[in-house]
Parts: structure tokens; C-alpha cells; sequence
């Protein structure tokens, strides 16, 4: 008997340091997929953030065509004002110029957020990595009736990060604007702007899947 219980604890504890590793990664992964959904909330907050201020730089845009097609002088009311022109135009300038720099902190947050997400995956899969070979193969495909696979919940990861990285929306607007101060006057490049936010937050809906698989990890 004595002997039997001396067995069952050496095989035992011999189990326990081959899961260990595993262990590791499913401790990782519990630790991360939290990170993960508390920054898709800043991401979709932020992005919502971001539809008005869009709205304001098209109409903007708008008023500033209109007022750049009309012929104040052909205005008799507006004769008497011929500066008007010019500092109508100054000042829906400056209203544009406000509206830019709000949006300049919104993508500062959504590059934040891209970042963060990107920082957690790769160290789950760094530590993944270095474990990889006393896990095997087997183990890392193993899923339960409780919790997925270690090999499903990296790849949730992967997708994850790789849809932050590929939807860091407005960054063709960001560019726009850093060489072309004034893009934002032209109607055509805001209406662009919007559907890229809109298409990024449509691609964004794809997380929500993943990071519902993930709540059996918690």
C-alpha cells in the first residue's frame, strides 16, 4: 500500500510538471482575452466618436463649396460687406481646423487600442512559443466540453490582432491631412473617410464572435 501511494505521487507530480507548460498558456490566455475585450470597447466608443465629427467636416465642406460658388457681389444685400467672403471662409477654416484636431485624438486613441491588443497577443504567443515543444502537438488540438482548444483560442488571437492592425481606421485620412493640410474642404475625401469608418466598423462586428467563443475561458 505504502508503495502504491509512493507511485501515485511520483506519477502524479511527474503530470503536474508536463502540464505546466500548458498551464502556462491557458493562464496567459485567461489574462488576455480580458485586455482584449475591454479595449474593443474604447475602439468601438472611440469609433462612434468619430461619426459626428465626420458629419461636421462634410458639412463644412458643403458650406465652404457654397460659399465659394456664390457671387457675393451679385448679392445686392450683401454689397456692403466686401470682406464678407473672406471672413466667412476664415472662419469655417477654423471651425475645420477644430473639428481636424478632435479627430487627430480620437485616431491617437484608436492607434492606442491597436497597439495594447497587439502587445498582449504577441506576448500569449511568445510564451506559447517557448513552450510549444513540451506541450505538442496533441495537447495544444485537446479542447474539452468547458473550454476550447489552446490551439483554437491563439488563433482567435491572431484574427483578432490582425483586424486591429488592417482596420486602423482613417489612416488614409490621417495621411491625407498630414500632406494636404486643407483635404479636408474636399466633400469627396470626407464622404470617404465615412465609409472607411463605416466598413471598419462592420469588419469590427467579426471580434465580437471570437471574444464570445472566449468567454469559456474565463
Amino acid at each position: 500500500m505504502l508503495l502504491f501511494s509512493f507511485w501515485f505521487l511520483f506519477f502524479s507530480q511527474q503530470k503536474m510538471t508536463q502540464d505546466q507548460p500548458l498551464l502556462a498558456v491557458q493562464e496567459a490566455l485567461r489574462k488576455c482575452f480580458p485586455v482584449v475585450e475591454e479595449q474593443q470597447g474604447l475602439w468601438q466608443s472611440t469609433l462612434r466618436d468619430c461619426q459626428p465629427l465626420l458629419a461636421s467636416l462634410s458639412n463644412l465642406a458643403e458650406q465652404l463649396q457654397a460659399a465659394e460658388n456664390l457671387r457675393f457681389e451679385d448679392v445686392p444685400s450683401l454689397r456692403a460687406f466686401p470682406d464678407l467672403k473672406e471672413r466667412l471662409r476664415r472662419k469655417q477654416l477654423a471651425a475645420g481646423d477644430t473639428v481636424m484636431d478632435k479627430l487627430g485624438e480620437r485616431l491617437a486613441a484608436l492607434l492606442k487600442v491597436r497597439d495594447t491588443v497587439s502587445s498582449h497577443v504577441e506576448r500569449v504567443l511568445q510564451i506559447y512559443v517557448q513552450r510549444a515543444d513540451a506541450i505538442g502537438i496533441d495537447a495544444a488540438l485537446q479542447a474539452s466540453v468547458v473550454s476550447p482548444s489552446v490551439a483554437d483560442m491563439l488563433e482567435w488571437l491572431q484574427d483578432i490582432e490582425r483586424h486591429y492592425r488592417h482596420s486602423y481606421p482613417l489612416h488614409m485620412f490621417q495621411m491625407s491631412c498630414c500632406m494636404f493640410p486643407s483635404s479636408w474642404k474636399s466633400k469627396e475625401a470626407v464622404c470617404l473617410c465615412v465609409d472607411e469608418g463605416d466598413a471598419v466598423e462592420d469588419r469590427h462586428c467579426c471580434s465580437l464572435v471570437f471574444l464570445k467563443k472566449c468567454q469559456y475561458c474565463t
